[in-house]
């Protein structure tokens, strides 16, 4: 296999964790409206974090904030590449300025919002969530989004998903990210043993720096 076809490979196999459901509980409603179904950006770092490592790489392509007077918003751009394929999202929050010293109000905590969307916009066109979120065009066989039956290996009903088995948890199991680690044991990803975690992240830099 040459060597583009391993990197091709690797990025199929984080590719295939990063598009995976998030827990159960994950998908935030910031009105009762579904349209404002999200999920947080802690949850896209952590998504980034394990199922990448340091084959993922996030920088903002922005010095400093874009100001957009008159749409009086604020914005943050930034790349996140994933082994050899990168996306750059936008982020963008509106703001207001003290009327005596034409200072932008709460700058910094504003910057490191736009920056969270940004961030979030990015993991987005990797279709991170796209499964979770439930979108219009969700349902579109073009998008190539699967339905979280055929990600998990079950029905898609609790009835018929196995669940966790560490006690007090009641997560439904992920048999697509079991399959993944190669674990057997059924529990869900908060609760695969870490061990099993490093154990897949170092298979993957074996085969980023060209072992067997």
């Amino acid at each position: 296999m040459s060597e583009l076809e391993e990197r091709r490979k690797l990025f199929h196999e984080i590719h295939t964790r990063l598009i995976a459901p998030f827990p159960p509980g994950t998908v935030e409603m910031k009105n009762s409206s579904k349209a404002s179904a999200h999920i947080p950006v802690q949850a896209y770092n952590h998504r980034v974090n394990s199922a990448a490592g340091n084959f993922a790489d996030w920088k903002l392509t922005t010095q400093q904030p874009i100001i957009h007077e008159t749409e009086k918003q604020l914005e943050v751009r930034g790349v996140l590449k994933i082994v050899d394929t990168s996306y750059e999202g936008m982020g963008f929050v509106d703001f207001e300025r003290d009327p005596a010293t034409k200072r932008i109000k709460y700058f910094p905590e504003r910057c490191k919002a736009a920056a969270s969307l940004a961030f979030v916009d990015a993991c987005d066109k990797f279709e991170m969530g796209w499964i979770d979120l439930e979108r219009k065009w969700s349902s579109n066989p073009g998008t190539g989004v699967p339905a979280r039956k055929d990600i998990s290996g079950g029905s898609g009903t609790g009835e018929n998903r196995r669940k966790c088995i560490f006690p007090g948890c009641g997560n439904h199991v992920d048999e697509g990210l079991l399959k993944l680690y190669g674990w057997k044991n059924a529990q869900c990803e908060e609760h695969i043993p870490d061990h099993v975690k490093r154990k897949y992240l170092k298979s993957l830099e074996g085969k980023e720096n060209g072992q067997s």
